[in-house]
């Protein structure tokens, strides 16, 4: 039994608890009309056993722990998904490390291939379709980057040699901690010192670029920004397109900082939200039609249930707030 010390009347809802709920800090800091309502639905909740409270809290739990910044997103609703159909969670490894750096690795590819080309003065026509992560295309590099000059192109390789490094060094290379921390600075010395041999001229340009670091003009030179700089290839860095733009733009001559975290999605990813969005509002609401068919419904989800109904919906209005 709730200990009714805990619990609030809301005129028109009846009973609610004080606080927010923890599991709703992905989405708000203040529940809303739905949440209230959803609150509502686990608290009436009847669980067969134990074990079955416990999984659909855990499943609760994966629901509050997801972030729409993060690049792996779209696996773990996935995985969410068949755990309320199924049950169970699917069989991986715990941390899926190995396979989360691969595909970070993958996704960092383009974009430098881009740059080692523009780098070559090979013609932009013949790239110009291509779209990188986070939605950014070739358009908007060209743009802040400007028109070629010999100081540009040598700033840029620069930076693309120090970002490859680094992937390969934090992405595919299993040492320890402080060990890589020590080989990031070696590493950042031989390319400094290389640069600098190349064109010390260029160097000293190129080490007292301001970037900027937020958006009321606080700049760091490129110098410093080399100490800390596993932050911009960092798998948890949810700005690091952008950090990448802040760098490419100070080369251009349009140093400008964006900061979109949670908030800055793929354009693939809100197609696929807005898409979620719906089957997940059909299943709650029992609508069948031609887009989405009950069948389809109930072979992503399974039978409803009290707690299905619970756990979709809670589902539902945490992947909507991305949109």
């Amino acid at each position: 039994m709730n200990n009714l010390d805990e619990f609030i009347e809301v005129p028109g809802y009846g009973l609610k608890r004080k606080d927010l709920r923890p599991w709703w800090n992905n989405v708000t800091q203040e529940p809303d009309k739905e949440i209230l309502t959803i609150d509502k639905l686990e608290d009436n909740l009847v669980f067969p056993s134990p074990h079955d409270k416990k999984f659909a809290y855990d499943i609760r739990k994966a629901i509050g722990r997801l972030e729409g910044c993060h690049f792996k997103v779209e696996h773990y609703i996935n995985r969410i998904i068949y755990a309320i159909r199924n049950d169970h969670f699917p069989q991986s490894n715990q941390y899926e490390s190995a396979q989360l750096n691969k595909d970070w690795v993958r996704k960092w590819k383009p974009i430098l291939e881009y740059l080692e080309k523009w780098s070559e003065l090979i013609p932009e026509e013949s790239f110009s379709n291509l779209e990188f992560i986070n939605g950014v295309k070739t358009e908007k590099i060209n743009d802040i980057l400007g028109e070629k000059t010999s100081l540009k192109v040598w700033q840029v390789n620069f930076i693309t040699e120090n970002i490859r490094e680094l992937l390969e060094l934090w992405f595919t290379k299993q040492d320890s901690f402080n060990k890589t921390h020590g080989q990031q600075k070696r590493i950042n010395e031989k390319i400094q010192h290389k640069y600098e041999k190349l064109n010390s001229e260029f160097w000293e340009k190129t080490r007292e670029l301001a970037i900027p670091i937020d958006e009321i003009n606080h700049f760091i030179s490129l110098q410093e920004l080399l100490d800390t700089w596993e932050y911009i290839v960092c798998i948890s860095n949810p700005n690091f397109m952008n950090d990448l733009l802040a760098i490419l733009g100070t080369v251009g001559g349009k140093a400008i900082y964006v900061h979109q975290t949670c908030g800055f999605y793929l354009d693939s990813l809100k197609v696929l939200i807005r898409s979620l969005s719906t089957k997940l509002q059909k299943y709650i609401e029992n609508i069948n039609d031609k887009t989405f068919g009950y069948d389809e419904l109930m072979e992503l989800l399974g039978e409803k249930t009290p707690i299905k109904y619970w756990l979709v919906a809670s589902l539902e209005k945490t992947v909507r707030f991305w949109i």
